[in-house]
């Protein structure tokens, strides 16, 4: 975090004010990035950029979820090891960005390597040896549909600041707004301009469940799970466990010892967890039946 003039809420400045600020900064943090990172991808990549700048965190990421035909993966983030981080919630099945839509509250973890553990009993340590000692999600939520949410990530743990709690609220009111806005602007059935490697995500992971079902004879579920377990068995991430999959240059055995050792522990821990938190994993849309 740096203070003095990139830190409205130290000035005393009220919510508007402080939202406009935060605004010049994203658009200053979008200018100065990747030029492949073009329309809303773009945008989000510098606030996100502009979030590391401003709060006293190390990373932040913009997750999108398959809602309201926006798509789902990651859009956008900033900071050494983030999108590894983002990646492990969907590799997992769990984490702080599926907790935030399903629930559609914030989610503030200080103690990742402690309660985190048992809060998300595969992501807690898997974050914690990936570098994150406190993470904190703002759902982006449109209505009663979430469409994504923005991640905070901090090496150290501990709580965020009221005033850094009350800019990351403000920070996820605005990537909202940019997530929304470019898609009024797309056409219909399309992404905003920027957002097709999020959706990419989604497809080539959809994909690659429907050839291990067919291969393996297996449920759209069960594929998900040996999906998702091989992944982690190898500590590689789902999407590039999917494109290898999809591009033929992996196939799933039928019975691997390790991933069958993987896929009875998240089994496990699904039973545990609310079912309602991980609708939309298997590709089911969320019904059930």
């Amino acid at each position: 975090m740096q203070d003095g003039p990139e830190d409205p809420v130290t000035r005393g400045v009220d919510a508007r004010e402080g939202m406009a600020e935060l605004r010049r900064l994203i658009r200053a943090e979008a200018a100065r990035g990747p030029t492949d990172h073009a329309g809303v991808a773009g945008q989000l990549h510098g606030l996100c950029a502009a979030l590391v700048r401003v709060l006293p965190a190390t990373g932040a990421g913009v997750s999108l979820w398959g809602s309201g035909g926006i798509g789902g993966g990651i859009a956008a983030h900033a900071g050494p090891g983030t999108k590894e981080l983002e990646e492990l919630q969907f590799t997992l099945g769990e984490g702080p960005c599926i907790e935030a839509c399903s629930t559609r509250r914030v989610v503030l973890e200080p103690d990742l390597s402690g309660r985190g553990t048992r809060r998300w009993p595969g992501y807690g340590p898997a974050a914690s040896a990936a570098g994150a000692g406190a993470v904190f999600a703002f759902p982006l939520g449109a209505g009663s549909a979430c469409v994504g949410s923005l991640d905070v990530y901090q090496a150290a743990e501990g709580s965020l600041p009221p005033a850094a709690l009350r800019q990351g609220f403000w920070f996820a009111e605005i990537a909202l707004e940019l997530v929304l806005n470019g898609q009024s602007l797309a056409a219909p059935g399309a992404l905003p301009p920027g957002l097709d490697d999020a959706l990419a995500y989604r497809l080539e992971v959809y994909q690659a469940q429907g050839m291990i079902t067919v291969d393996l004879g297996v449920s759209l579920a069960e594929a998900m799970l040996r999906l998702r377990a091989y992944a982690f068995a190898v500590n590689r991430p789902v999407s590039d466990v999917a494109h290898d999959i999809v591009d033929g240059r992996l196939r799933l055995d039928r019975d691997p010892e390790r991933v069958d050792n993987e896929v009875r522990g998240l089994e496990e821990r699904e039973d545990r967890e609310d079912p309602d938190a991980l609708d939309g994993l298997d590709g089911s849309d969320g019904s059930h039946g």
